[in-house]
């Protein structure tokens, strides 16, 4: 484990479109001691021939994954992590130059070991959506957590020194049950007020289909919480309320 470096995890599939932004939007970063872990998930567009262009700066790796999802595709670059830190990034979302450098700063100044940021929405060509930016609390408890997850996943950087190794569950909205999982663990995750990235609206986004995301909500009550039935829908009408809310801003 290098003690300075991020090791940023990338999974990628079929996205010629928007994978050299946000693979530049990680080589621009102001801090500089990261390695860019990128596994393909079966691509069969552009995707590699894209990714093979910057594999001459050594601090970009790439990997293949046979197991289609996404939990595996990042799982696969957790194993081959040699950073401290772990950072995420989809291959259709974008960071901010002075992400890593603020966080990190913030991390070892504050003695944080799960740190989040506020982020905003682009559409796929990459204009500001009309969509607010996602607002945060400064600190995520379990319950609130459950109510609402403001934590997205392109804003995380997590400390594996501290909090041990990372790996996602095979089950849909994996980063949440992962998110729940450190909190219940007694990790105390902090956010920076600062909007540091950039989450990419389309048609096949999840955010775009919220039918499906509600169905996947619940089953994480259900079965990754282990929840009765009522507690179950306490917790998702709080979901549906604030997807509500989002919808509308």
């Amino acid at each position: 484990m290098k003690e300075n470096l991020v090791s940023v995890v990338m999974p990628v599939y079929n996205c010629e479109t928007h994978i050299k932004e946000a693979i530049l939007s990680v080589l621009s970063q102001t801090y500089t001691q990261f390695e860019l872990l990128i596994c393909d998930n079966g691509s069969n567009d552009k995707t590699i021939s894209i990714i093979n262009s910057y594999l001459k700066d050594s601090r970009v790796k790439l990997f293949y994954c046979q197991k289609k999802g996404v939990s595996y595709a990042r799982n696969k670059c957790l194993e081959q992590a040699n950073g401290r830190y772990i950072a995420f990034l989809d291959s259709d979302d974008c960071w901010e130059p002075s992400k890593l450098q603020i966080q990190l700063q913030f991390m070892k100044k504050n003695n944080v070991v799960f740190c989040y940021s506020e982020y905003d929405y682009i559409d796929s060509d990459s204009k500001q959506s009309n969509t607010k930016k996602r607002n945060i609390n400064e600190v995520t408890t379990y319950k609130a957590l459950l109510k609402n997850n403001y934590i997205g996943t392109l804003t995380v950087v997590l400390d594996k020194k501290i909090i041990g190794p990372v790996l996602f569950s095979n089950i849909k909205h994996e980063d949440l049950v992962l998110w729940l999982l450190l909190l219940k663990k007694g990790i105390v995750a902090k956010g920076i007020k600062q909007i540091l990235a950039s989450y990419r609206i389309t048609s096949q986004s999840l955010t775009a289909n919220k039918f499906k995301a509600a169905t996947w909500r619940y089953q994480i009550y259900r079965k990754a919480e282990g929840f009765t039935v009522l507690k179950s829908l306490y917790y998702f009408l709080f979901y549906a309320y604030n997807s509500v809310i989002r919808k509308k801003c």
